[in-house]
């Protein structure tokens, strides 16, 4: 695990080495592939690393090593990519969620999984699991005061409770959906927006949240807040329910927004941002403004800067709110 600057993390962990590939607006200038085409020819790492981040099959590394950090903190998971890229197989998630689960009772970790594939988020989680019994009937659970097979994700509490790790460690199935788990998807345009929320709202979660970052346009989040959220009850695609009342969960818990930086950084509006902002606050969601673009500032203390070509203005990212304007 690395420690970061990321201001609501403490760490980053990338369980897997693998190449990500380009699926939306917001991919354009990632900083993960320039990541990958400098490590592919790395002599001082492994041939199946080197294979992973020049597009082969991904590579699970350093897998326990959240387990072995005592201090409960706040961990993002592969930033280094996509853990629901289509090229990362069910079964390494199942060992990267079996971690996740593990934590609960070894040091309380706070997990956060980004993805720009909702649809592969939420077949992951409402797979369902037959397990092999004289009458091939599923595992079933009840929840939310309904009875239906359990999702895959259930399969973590049974991996937990095998003991794996820690003799004293297990993981009750009603612990189910993980409290320490957050799910969240990318959102950059209207078009994501429209395309991700109702996926994303189908997974069960204890702490679902959007990262608009790069914000490229002015997203109007009015149908997210007030229909998709809105309403006693959503029911998930194996029939599963989840609403606000149920289980004390936010459909929606948090909103980041970040303007692009670096090299050829596309430009942000503040008017955007703010626009975003408002809507939180009219929505009684929270709203974690992350980096803003500090048109022809100078002097601000914060790197990277960008220089628009074509263009006399500089643009420059800032992370502090004291130089931010209202």
């Amino acid at each position: 695990m690395n420690k970061t600057e990321i201001p609501y993390l403490d760490y980053t962990w990338n369980p897997l080495s693998m190449r990500c590939t380009p699926i939306a607006e917001g991919c354009k200038n990632c900083w993960h592939i320039k990541f990958a085409d400098r490590h592919k020819n790395n002599p001082n790492i492994s041939k199946d690393r080197r294979d992973a981040f020049a597009g082969g099959k991904p590579v699970l590394i350093e897998l326990e090593s959240p387990l072995k950090k005592q201090e409960p903190s706040r961990i993002g998971v592969q930033f280094m990519g996509d853990l629901f890229h289509k090229k990362v197989p069910f079964g390494f998630i199942d060992e990267v969620m079996k971690i996740i689960a593990l934590s609960l009772c070894i040091n309380k970790h706070t997990f956060q999984v980004l993805t720009k594939r909702p649809e592969r988020m939420l077949e992951y989680f409402a797979r369902s699991i037959i397990p092999a019994t004289e009458n091939g009937g599923g595992i079933r659970v009840v929840y939310d005061g309904k009875k239906s097979i359990r999702p895959a994700g259930l399969l973590l509490a049974d991996l937990a409770l095998t003991k794996a790790y820690k003799e004293d460690c297990s993981v009750d199935i009603d612990d189910w959906p993980l409290p320490n788990l957050w799910l969240g998807t990318s959102v950059s345009t209207q078009a994501d927006a429209d395309k991700n929320i109702p996926t994303l709202l189908q997974i069960p979660a204890a702490v679902r949240f959007l990262s608009l970052e790069p914000l490229l346009e002015r997203i109007d989040l009015s149908e997210a807040f007030n229909l998709w959220c809105k309403g006693e009850k959503k029911i998930d695609s194996i029939g599963n329910v989840y609403h606000k009342s149920a289980r004390g969960y936010d459909l929606i818990k948090q909103i980041i927004i970040g303007c692009e930086s670096g090299p050829g950084a596309r430009l942000c509006s503040l008017d955007d941002i703010r626009y975003v902002r408002d809507q939180c606050k009219d929505a009684g969601v929270k709203c974690f403004i992350k980096q803003i673009p500090l048109p022809g500032c100078r002097k601000c203390r914060f790197e990277p800067c960008t220089h628009l070509h074509g263009h006399k203005q500089i643009t420059i990212v800032s992370k502090n709110p004291k130089e931010w304007p209202e």
